[in-house]
């Protein structure tokens, strides 16, 4: 019987500790802060590619609510137990149902283009940098008999060169902005949230600094000699890690990478 029967939260979230976990999760701690009175959720951590072979979303409770077998996955118990996997589809499905202030996406018919730049920049994440960020650690976490001969090589660095430009394609639209979408310096949105984990997690995917993307990295100027950084001096990831509700999500479930 799948846990979220039991359970007494409206939402009910499955997760793992990976990007595409936290891109939800993330999510969901900055809804539950931003509306406390209507979102609440527990979760249930899944055990995957451990040392003694679980893969608790392979197995067939888990299937029933996810058939591709893969997390995260939500369940809606306010919504007769409605499921939504894919982690940018679970950010589209907060904001649509509890976004009511807009504090994390734009009006669908008074900003029509402000909607139309956030859904790319999700897609732009969801089909490109999380997936071939993604095949790096897989190659080298799966095929590791495979690491000293070419085809293996060839395959890292392509995936590590795809990664490094979908980096870039962030830096450059970062450039005198805050953040991903919204006119001006672009204020905070889910398109924001599905991206973050992934650029946190550059290190899997061959990429051990941000140095290269000076806008997606910290900025120093006069504050470092005052050791502390202000608002202006941060650069968006910087900016998105400090968040508390960030914080908070990355370390749902706590964090084990």
């Amino acid at each position: 019987m799948p846990t979220h029967t039991t359970s007494t939260a409206p939402l009910f979230f499955y997760t793992a500790t990976t990007p595409s976990g936290r891109r939800a999760s993330v999510g969901l701690e900055e809804f539950k802060a931003a509306y406390p009175d209507t979102v609440n959720y527990e979760t249930r951590a899944l055990k995957m590619y451990t040392p003694d072979g679980q893969n608790e979303q392979k197995e067939d409770w888990y299937l029933q609510i996810n058939p591709n077998g893969r997390i995260p996955a939500m369940v809606d118990r306010t919504a007769d137990d409605f499921v939504v996997v894919e982690s940018a589809a679970i950010l589209l499905y907060l904001a649509r149902k509890f976004d009511t202030e807009r504090n994390f996406s734009f009006d669908p018919v008074k900003e029509v283009k402000e909607c139309s730049e956030l859904e790319q920049w999700i897609f732009f994440a969801h089909g490109g940098l999380a997936p071939t960020s993604g095949l790096v650690w897989i190659f080298n976490n799966f095929f590791k008999q495979y690491k000293d001969e070419k085809m293996h090589g060839a395959a890292c660095e392509w995936a590590i060169g795809q990664t490094r430009t979908y980096l870039g394609v962030l830096n450059t639209r970062l450039e005198g902005r805050d953040y991903l979408v919204g006119q001006g310096r672009g204020k905070f949105t889910i398109a924001d949230m599905n991206v973050y984990a992934w650029v946190a997690a550059a290190s899997w995917s061959g990429i051990p600094t941000l140095d290269e993307f000076p806008n997606l990295k910290v900025l120093l100027d006069e504050a470092q000699f005052k050791m502390t950084l202000t608002r202006r001096s941060q650069a968006w990831f910087e900016c998105v890690s400090a968040r508390p509700a960030v914080q908070a999500g990355m370390n749902v479930p706590p964090n084990t990478w």
